[in-house]
C-alpha cells in the first residue's frame, strides 16, 4: 500500500480503489499462509505418531487372478478378439465371445447367431 501512496494522490478516485485491491491481496496471502500451515501441522503431528506398514499376510494370488482374468476377459470381448481367436484356433473362445456379444448387442444377434452357427458346424 505504501508503494501506491507515493506515486497516487490519496484524493484520487483511483486511490480507494487500488487500497481495496491491495486489502484483498493481502487477506488472501494472509489466508493462503494459514492454510499452509494448517496443512504442515497436520503433517507433523502424523509424522509424530511414527505410523508403520505392517506387510500384509499372503493372499491367494492364483485363484484372485483367475476370477480377474474372467471378468476382464468378458468385459473386453469385441468381435475383433472373436476373430482373433478364430484364427489362433480357439474355436471354444470365439464361440463364448460370439454368444457374450450375441447378449451384449441384440440389434446384431442374428449376424453373431449366424457366426456361432458355422463354428459348430466345424
Amino acid at each position: 500500500m505504501k508503494k501506491e501512496a507515493k506515486f497516487l494522490d490519496p484524493n484520487s478516485p483511483y486511490y480507494e480503489i487500488l487500497k481495496k485491491i491491495e486489502e484483498k491481496n493481502q487477506k488472501k496471502k494472509k489466508d493462503k499462509s494459514l492454510l499452509q500451515k494448517e496443512k504442515f501441522d497436520k503433517i507433523d503431528a502424523f509424522l509424530e505418531k511414527k505410523p508403520k506398514i505392517t506387510p500384509q499376510k499372503e493372499v491367494d494370488f492364483k485363484a484372485s487372478n483367475v476370477l480377474l482374468e474372467q471378468s476382464l476377459n468378458k468385459q473386453a470381448y469385441t468381435e475383433t478378439l472373436a476373430k482373433i481367436y478364430l484364427e489362433q484356433n480357439q474355436t471354444q473362445k470365439a464361440l463364448e465371445a460370439y454368444q457374450f456379444l450375441m447378449l451384449k448387442f441384440p440389434e446384431k444377434s442374428s449376424y453373431f447367431a449366424e457366426k456361432i452357427q458355422t463354428l459348430k458346424k466345424k
